[in-house]
């Protein structure tokens, strides 16, 4: 059970750092959003764009080398393990 929960807790890791690159939560008052979206209109602000900085292909190795290294086993191509890893290599997670 325990190799179990640290898998989930390693995939859980990969699926949050994957998509904090897609979303950046901001809170602001109604006065402060309306200030800034008027700043915005005015061209006063410029949306700032990030370079992508989460390498998927990198770090789905790592993945798989940290989960071999837990448990080879549960890695084998027959097991349900392997066909969680072929849908993150596939882009399906």
């Amino acid at each position: 059970m325990k190799k179990f929960l640290v898998f989930i807790a390693a995939v859980q890791w990969f699926l949050i750092a994957a998509k904090a690159e897609n979303s950046v939560p901001r809170t602001m008052s109604l006065a402060a959003a309306r200030q800034r979206l008027d700043a915005m209109r005015r061209g006063e602000i410029r949306p700032s764009v990030k370079p992508i900085s989460f390498d998927r292909a990198a770090e789905l190795s790592k993945l798989g080398d940290y989960l071999k290294s837990i448990d080879a086993l549960a890695l084998r191509p027959e097991s349900w393990w392997s066909s969680v890893m072929e849908q993150f290599n596939d882009g399906l997670l």
